[in-house]
């Protein structure tokens, strides 16, 4: 349910007084869904504090001046970037929740993990009752078995945790929990402390770390490692070492919700984007999938949020080819229903200059934990380097 008709005419449905000359954006009406949902459903409750996250833009998008002022700037610190799912960790009196930064379609509340997160849910601090942290849950595992399918990454690993049952995600986990990853403050005890510079959200971090720390809670949370000299250095041993990157954050940025700002910014060897499936393409005759699919078209928004295709990626293996594979009675081949619409990150070398596509472009991950609409591509800034003769990742 994304468009503003079937928005106004949901609202009409559930009895929701509006004026469509009024100008409400999609944001607005689905808050309104989801107030009147929860009131309806939770008369006595209070609903937990719905936070849109702050989103990056990628320093490749920069010119080279650009970006090395950002690197050699004082005033913007380098973290390690994570290859896992983001969640908002809400700190209670008795027990803790965890939501992810996907919407429910429904309710339009962000999606609840907090019983695939047992260990970080029942790890107490009821003095910081009212803190939320912004952070990055990661399994320190590649190779999981649910049952159903075997990962062979983090990512792979950590989206199949926090997405299956909360029975089978805990015995997932019995040895080796998902650990969650703190690298930001935007609550403290109550208090919004998003309009505070991010060095002394910061300060915020390490302390209620600290004190995770001396309750012996390090294997279940941790601190992003944050350097604030020799940041480039940083990123290439990062890279040397098989990270996935850095981001880097001015330390003088307050906190944006539901924003893309440059205050924030992703420095990766390799390029990944999240993208939605559109389309398909059947295989290619002599390679032995004539009865199955043969690559999936992946789309994003570009800056005028309009949906242009930016790969095609072969399924990871044989075993998923199947599984994506729909054949009718009349024997023809196609692609299963539901699929077009999800969510996956591809993993690419650079963009190529005439279609302004990802070359090499293989398939990392499917991404329940993120929505459609975060799926958007800056196409103007990348055409622009690429006129100049520049490589973009």
């Amino acid at each position: 349910m994304r468009t503003y008709n079937e928005l106004f005419k949901r609202c009409d449905e559930l009895g929701i007084p509006i004026n469509p000359s009024n100008g409400y954006t999609k944001e607005r009406l689905q808050n309104l869904i989801r107030d009147h949902l929860w009131n309806k459903s939770h008369p006595d409750e209070k609903m937990l504090l719905q936070v849109d996250p702050e989103l990056a833009q990628s320093i490749e998008e920069l010119n080279g001046k650009e970006a090395e002022d950002i690197w050699n700037s004082k005033d913007y610190c380098a973290q390690l970037k994570l290859d896992g799912n983001r969640i908002l960790f809400h700190i209670g009196k008795n027990s803790n929740r965890a939501t992810s930064r996907r919407k429910s379609d429904v309710t339009f509340l962000y999606s609840e993990k907090t019983d695939n997160m047992p260990y970080q849910r029942d790890f107490l601090l009821p003095e910081y009752e009212g803190t939320v942290l912004d952070g990055e849950a990661v399994m320190p595992v590649s190779d999981l078995d649910t049952g159903s399918v075997i990962t062979s990454s983090e990512l792979q690993s950590t989206s199949a945790v926090l997405n299956c049952s909360p029975e089978l995600s805990r015995k997932l986990q019995e040895g080796r929990p998902i650990i969650y990853h703190i690298f930001d403050v935007l609550y403290w005890k109550g208090k919004n402390v998003m309009p505070l510079a991010y060095d002394i959200r910061l300060n915020l971090v390490d302390d209620i770390f600290l004190e995770i720390n001396s309750r012996g809670g390090s294997n279940y949370f941790s601190r992003v490692e944050t350097v604030l000299d020799n940041k480039k250095q940083f990123y290439q041993d990062m890279i040397a070492q098989g990270k996935e990157g850095v981001m880097l954050k001015s330390l003088n940025s307050i906190y944006e919700p539901d924003k893309r700002t440059w205050n924030w910014l992703k420095a990766k060897e390799w390029s990944e984007y999240d993208g939605i499936i559109t389309g398909w393409l059947p295989s290619s005759s002599g390679k032995g999938y004539d009865h199955l699919i043969g690559s999936l078209e992946v789309s994003a928004y570009d800056e005028n949020r309009i949906l242009r295709p930016i790969a095609c990626v072969s399924p990871r293996s044989l075993e998923e080819r199947k599984v994506l594979t729909q054949v009718n009675t009349s024997g023809q081949v196609g692609l299963k229903t539901g699929i077009i619409g999800k969510v996956v990150t591809v993993r690419g070398r650079e963009w190529s200059g005439k279609s302004i596509r990802l070359k090499h472009a293989v398939l990392l991950t499917w991404r329940e934990d993120k929505s459609p609409e975060d799926c958007l591509v800056n196409f103007k800034a990348i055409k622009a380097k690429l006129e100049l003769g520049e490589r973009v990742r």
